[in-house]
């Protein structure tokens, strides 16, 4: 009786432990791990575990293009918020679906605004992740990276995913976009500013 005591507890103090890290992430005052990298190889070695988090009648596509620029990223970080995503979509795709993964070097020639911020003109790798999934309504749509926010029932697992996946783009410098229409799906677009290009406008 007591082994499923102590693993219950050991699972609790990790559950709390990771919602601390990721209120750091949310609240910015977490330090990110950043180096240079390149960000195509980063999602060619991240493929096979996002390829694992699908199945039929789910089908998931990868394209990636030749970046010119490497990008100062924070790779653990970055893996887990594309994880959390892919996982996302796969929960809005009870009856199969597409997802795609693009990645694309973008040039911004003028301020551009996003749902949460304005992207200042510069060279940003551009990720998209895209889903056929049921959509998110308007209701909860402006209120989907606030922390602990959840369209779960009171039995899932409740966290703090997206506003951690806004924390960790906002904290690098990036920005996030997500478009969403009920019954047709949802698309996230990710902006990681290129080394030494990092400029953040005012929301």
């Amino acid at each position: 009786k007591g082994l499923p005591s102590i693993e219950k507890a050991e699972s609790a103090v990790a559950s709390a432990a990771e919602s601390v890290d990721q209120l750091l992430i949310f609240s910015g005052r977490k330090v990110l791990q950043r180096e240079k990298t390149d960000l195509r190889q980063t999602l060619i070695d991240l493929e096979p575990l996002l390829k694992r988090r699908v199945q039929p009648p789910i089908t998931f596509e990868m394209t990636l293009e030749p970046l010119e620029s490497t990008f100062d990223v924070d790779r653990q970080l970055l893996s887990s918020s594309l994880i959390h995503l892919i996982e996302n979509a796969v929960e809005a795709m009870d009856s199969g679906g597409d997802i795609s993964v693009t990645l694309t070097e973008a040039i911004i020639n003028e301020p551009h605004r996003t749902t949460t911020s304005v992207i200042a003109p510069g060279t940003y790798g551009h990720i998209q992740i895209k889903d056929t999934g049921v959509g998110i309504s308007d209701a909860h749509r402006d209120k989907i990276f606030e922390p602990f926010f959840t369209t779960k029932g009171r039995d899932q697992r409740r966290g703090l995913g997206l506003s951690m996946v806004h924390g960790f783009i906002v904290q690098s410098e990036g920005h996030i976009n997500l478009d969403s229409t009920p019954g047709e799906g949802t698309t996230v677009d990710l902006w990681l500013p290129s080394s030494g290009r990092a400029k953040q406008a005012a929301p």
